[in-house]
């Protein structure tokens, strides 16, 4: 979002709300096949001893989905953070509109990088009840796997709501929601803080953000948060997906599974689908950034 200087102290919160929204609808439409060769890649088992891997890497990943799913195995699970993302990203603009404004001593004062960075770092704490249930059913429905004439475990995200809800209860919807915190908490404010610092260093001053610079600084603002934070996502993945129960709640969850993962496969473990993650982040961020701010510009005068 541009941080040209608002005269009432930022856009009005709905502005926020709506441009948030479009700029989520893009980045799921553009990114979302990546991501589920990260989640994959992520949540595959370790293999038993004299047997290959699931996936050899990013490029058998995508092999042997295809092969077995077609096209449409890439956009498994794709409806869940479609019809999260009015919400979600509603709340992640909305919150980093109002933590922006809550920051300034008067409507015209300018931020500092490090005053986004803790606007972002809020935001990451508001956005948690929308995104661990929104994340949980999304890789629950990407790892499944089903052949031709298979009837699949879910059906459906409603499908797969339902039987999480019936088995677990609300907690079954917010597994993982200590590691999501870690995440998105020093990740937000890492991501708007590279988003701002990269516009400002390409705009001119008194200008405003061109599409390009929107593009690239958003896409850098993608590759700079899984560069981050990546080892807490596959925490977040592999507790997420463990339909075994093995995993306690909490910290101890956490750096149970964070052991599980280096003892199995070293500390690259923490690292597995980073490929596709990082191939994913710069054009779904460079997507979003650049819908909100030709979104923003639009409804401006509104």
């Amino acid at each position: 979002m541009s941080e040209q200087q608002p005269k009432k102290g930022g856009p009005a919160f709905w502005k926020d709300l709506v441009s948030g929204t479009i700029g989520g609808t893009a980045l799921v439409v553009v990114g979302h096949p990546l991501d589920t060769l990260k989640v994959r890649l992520q949540t595959m088992p370790a293999p038993l001893p004299g047997q290959a891997p699931m996936y050899a890497g990013t490029v058998d990943c995508i092999i042997k989905t295809f092969r077995g799913e077609g096209l449409r195995g890439f956009y498994k699970g794709m409806l869940s953070p479609i019809l999260g993302v009015s919400p979600m990203y509603a709340i992640v603009f909305g919150a980093y509109g109002t933590a922006k404004n809550m920051m300034r001593k008067s409507a015209d004062d300018p931020l500092t990088i490090s005053q986004i960075f803790w606007a972002g770092c809020l935001t990451g704490i508001a956005t948690t009840t929308v995104t661990v249930p929104v994340e949980l059913i999304k890789s629950r429905l990407q790892i499944q796997k089903t052949k031709p004439g298979e009837k699949p475990e879910f059906t459906g995200l409603t499908d797969c709501a339902k039987k999480i809800y019936s088995k677990s209860g609300t907690s079954g919807l917010f597994k993982g929601t200590v590691a999501t915190l870690w995440r998105d908490v020093p990740g937000s404010g890492i991501y708007f803080g590279t988003y701002e610092f990269v516009k400002r260093a390409l705009t001119p001053e008194g200008k405003s953000t061109s599409p390009f610079v929107a593009l690239f600084a958003g896409g850098m603002a993608g590759v700079s948060i899984w560069c981050t934070v990546f080892p807490v996502d596959v925490i977040k993945s592999r507790i997420q997906t463990d339909l075994s129960g093995i995993y306690k709640s909490g910290h101890a969850g956490m750096l149970q599974c964070g052991r599980d993962i280096v003892r199995e496969s070293g500390v690259a473990g923490l690292y597995k689908g980073i490929g596709p993650a990082l191939l994913r982040s710069f054009p779904a961020n460079a997507a979003c950034f650049v819908a909100v701010e030709a979104t923003m510009k639009l409804i401006k005068d509104i």
